[in-house]
């Protein structure tokens, strides 16, 4: 008898892997739901900041060349709450980098290339109906999101963040979600090791039972009486190894006293002899 081949284990191992299965398909919904909730929310809060700071560079610029010094007064602190890698950068119609958070960038054309067809749209009159991007940044090797808001020269005021530290709740939602499947499927095991113990405990007696029977063990136990009053399959077969016990005890009775009575008619024989 091989433990492992029990109908025992194969049901706890069927509602394990179907456990795992919908706790993976679950939790993996609710990071994804909960992935867009975030960047939408940055993307939003992005927007608004963008678009109110981009209406104070409008009044700034009121038809006129400003330097990047005057950006600077405007723009340079301009970031989102707990996220530190938010930044705003400034970009001319004609493609210069007007203000950039890295001193370095000013005066150097725009190599971003989502950006770069940005400008291009805005100088053919193309304006975006999209406001927020997702693009690869290729100097820092990053992935960032980004909203953006041009201005009535047709400059872009941008603000992006990197796209790590904006999911970084997701991460938080992960590893409390795979905290809660665990727990869940630890349960799941424990009840199921519970209900398929109780429902095979039974199927155990009556093989015993059976067994005992097979070997001519006809005594009746005491718990096959209790056994044959369950309502279910168990109760079945019990009833029915109970009529085969009584049926098998009625044939070794008769089978007996037809022994006692050849034994009798033999002691007449030898005795009239």
């Amino acid at each position: 008898y091989n433990p492992l081949h029990s109908m025992r284990v194969k049901v706890i191992a069927l509602i394990f892997i179907s456990m795992v299965i919908a706790v993976t398909i679950t939790a993996n919904v609710i990071v994804n739901y909960s992935k867009t909730l975030v960047v939408d929310s940055a993307y939003g809060k992005m927007l608004n900041i963008v678009t109110s700071y981009g209406t104070l560079v409008d009044k700034s610029e009121n038809g006129k060349a400003i330097t990047a010094d005057e950006y600077a007064e405007l723009i340079a602190d301009v970031t989102l709450e707990d996220i530190s890698s938010a930044k705003c950068f400034l970009v001319a119609k004609s493609g210069i980098i007007a203000y950039h958070h890295d001193p370095e960038m000013i005066g150097k054309p725009n190599k971003n290339k989502v950006i770069t067809t940005v400008v291009a749209d805005i100088n053919k009159g193309k304006i975006p109906d999209n406001l927020c991007i997702e693009y690869e940044d290729e100097k820092e090797g990053v992935q960032k999101y980004a909203s953006f808001y041009i201005t009535s020269a047709r400059s872009i005021l941008v603000m992006d963040a990197n796209a790590d530290e904006l999911t970084k709740p997701i991460k938080t939602i992960v590893q409390r979600a795979v905290i809660i499947a665990t727990i869940i499927i630890l349960l799941a095991m424990v009840l199921a090791f519970i209900i398929v113990t109780n429902m095979t405990k039974p199927l155990k007696q009556v093989t015993d039972i059976i067994n005992d029977t097979a070997k001519l063990k006809l005594v009746v136990p005491k718990n096959l009486d209790t056994l044959c009053k369950r309502p279910d399959e168990t109760g079945e077969i019990s009833r029915a190894v109970k009529l085969m016990t009584d049926s098998l005890k009625d044939v070794v009775s008769k089978i007996d006293m037809a022994n006692k009575s050849i034994e009798g008619d033999m002691h007449k024989l030898e005795a009239s002899s």
